[in-house]
């Protein structure tokens, strides 16, 4: 199979299990609460890719010279995931992952302030399309702030915006 195709299907894989998950925890938490809700899915992945891993005969142990990024790595990722499922409770799922996957637009904010750089007109250009479409799609059903829905919304902007620190140093690989 040409290598193009197949990372087509990956693609198509990984698409189709994201969109999938978010209506399934949604439905999830109705009945269970939500950090258990997204451990039980958590472990259950983990132990299918691990088993996955040792039947493709692939090494599972993580390289020493990653040891130090792991925490980070894994506190930040179960942060993502907790605060995203949060979100849930109180937001629809079309607007918690309107929101989860904004991280572009605040690791751009971040990435300034932290660099010191101003922005490039382009840059702030960009970011206020970002914002306004965020704006337009969380408006779909008429703007309506009450304190369930800035819950919701503080969670899912709560999750860490892992890499924006970094990703402006030519020399720090992203993980």
């Amino acid at each position: 199979m040409p290598a193009r195709l197949t990372g087509f299907l990956f693609l198509l894989v990984t698409a189709i299990g994201w969109t999938l998950n978010w209506s399934a925890m949604k439905v999830l938490l109705r009945e269970w609460p939500p950090l258990f809700s997204r451990g039980v899915a958590g472990v259950a992945t983990a132990v299918l890719l691990g088993v996955v891993t040792v039947f493709m005969g692939e090494n599972i142990r993580v390289p020493r010279k990653y040891a130090p990024r792991r925490p980070l790595a894994s506190a930040t990722k179960f942060a993502w995931m907790g605060f995203a499922t949060l979100c849930m409770k109180w937001l629809s799922v079309s607007e918690g992952t309107l929101l989860a996957y904004t991280m572009p637009i605040w690791a751009m904010l971040l990435a300034w302030s932290i660099t010191g750089r101003k922005p490039s007109a382009v840059g702030f250009c960009a970011l206020a399309l970002g914002l306004a479409g965020v704006v337009v799609l969380l408006s779909a059903h008429g703007l309506s702030f009450d304190s369930c829905k800035i819950a919701g919304i503080g969670f899912a902007l709560a999750t860490p915006r892992r890499g924006s620190a970094s990703s402006t140093s030519p020399s720090t690989s992203p993980s």
